[in-house]
């Protein structure tokens, strides 16, 4: 039996675009590989705040965009970042989610907004049911001053 189609995802009203926010191209190219043509409402209430740096409180149904009204400042960030020449190594973002289901998700959006940029992004996912060396040797890279790793 097939399921019926969802319903559309609401769309903003305010006539807030994805150009509107000046994203990078890389990630204007993914957001449309991946099907977007306008904000939901979720992510043009919430792209603008968390690119001038504010902290957001959303709520919304299932399937409203919440993944990407986060991930698409995160990238952006740190695309502009690199491309100003103040990227440094390490982590610099960390999401955190409740269950390994919701962490699967999060990683295939971030995957998806990060199409285009790979060669200078990298995501680690690190979740509980892997080995804690496995998680160690993600979160902490080799230290070049110890004799003993050479």
């Amino acid at each position: 039996m097939e399921l019926p189609a969802a319903p559309p995802l609401p769309l903003d009203q305010s006539g807030a675009t994805f150009e509107s926010f000046d994203l990078d191209d890389r990630l204007m190219r993914a957001l449309f590989k991946m099907g977007f043509k306008k904000p939901t409402m979720v992510q043009s209430g919430s792209i603008k705040l968390a690119q001038e740096g504010k902290d957001i409180l959303a709520r919304a149904r299932t399937g409203s965009g919440k993944t990407v009204a986060y991930g698409i400042p995160v990238v952006d960030r740190l695309l502009k970042e690199a491309a100003q020449g103040e990227h440094k190594e390490g982590i610099k973002a960390l999401i955190l989610v409740p269950t390994s289901e919701l962490s699967d998700q999060v990683r295939g959006v971030f995957n998806s907004l990060m199409r285009y940029c790979k060669t200078q992004l990298q995501l680690f996912h690190l979740t509980s049911e892997m080995a804690s060396a496995e998680q160690r040797s993600v979160c902490d890279p080799p230290d070049p001053y110890q004799r003993d790793q050479y």
